[in-house]
């Protein structure tokens, strides 16, 4: 079974798990955040990546499995990435006289690749509503973008540059977070890279995601 299969028969697994387990002590949410995304890159080369803010949301369930343990699967839509700074160095234009000449003012090049994801956390509710998470993530790269900015300007756009990168990411998470009784939460996590994203040979890139999300429960037993 390749990969893309198993996604999507997990993703099948937890939402029928979800409508067979409806009458059970299960809780049901909706979340929305912002993601602060970077590539991790074994590319010593020109270009220096550094963080984008981006933004994630989706919904969730919360499954008691213990006195102080849940189980957290969720759906979200992701949109992480990175973005270049360039300088005169990386860029001086092609023949055609209406190549861009980077100037080294706000010039970057930026990344865009939007993700679905089926994290699976387990959370150690440990006091008063505080609680700690980890667990693993698959996701599936639904879209990927690269522009070329130069002083505000777009001058280049790749819309398909979705086959540059392979179509499933691995990931491990953990974080720390806070629930109401209302069933309002907060919660900070990092999202760490596990395998090579990039297809091309040589240069490994993997993913490196902070994110801050607010959570609500719409459905409690």
């Amino acid at each position: 079974m390749n990969y893309k299969n198993t996604f999507l028969l997990l993703v099948s697994f937890f939402l029928f798990s979800g409508f067979q387990m409806i009458a059970q002590t299960i809780n049901y949410g909706i979340k929305a955040g912002v993601n602060y995304s970077n590539f991790k890159t074994s590319n010593t080369g020109r270009l220096d990546f550094n963080y984008r803010y981006l933004y994630q949301g989706g919904v969730y369930a919360e499954i008691p499995i213990h006195e102080q343990f849940t189980l957290q699967p969720e759906l979200l839509y992701s949109a992480q990435g990175s973005k270049a700074v360039l300088d005169e160095s990386d860029f001086i234009g092609g023949p055609n006289p209406m190549d861009p000449v980077i100037s080294g003012n706000d010039s970057r090049l930026d990344y865009s690749l939007n993700y679905l994801l089926l994290p699976v956390m387990i959370n150690y509710n440990f006091y008063k509503g505080f609680f700690i998470g980890a667990g693993p993530q698959m996701g599936y790269l639904i879209s990927a973008e690269r522009e070329l900015h130069d002083n505000a300007v777009t001058y280049l756009s790749n819309d398909n540059f979705k086959d540059s990168f392979k179509d499933f990411t691995f990931d491990f998470n953990f974080g720390l977070g806070y629930k109401f009784k209302n069933g309002l939460h907060f919660n900070f996590r990092y999202s760490l890279g596990l395998n090579d994203i990039d297809k091309s040979d040589g240069v490994k890139y993997s993913n490196s995601v902070f994110q801050f999300s607010v959570g609500y429960l719409i459905f409690k037993k």
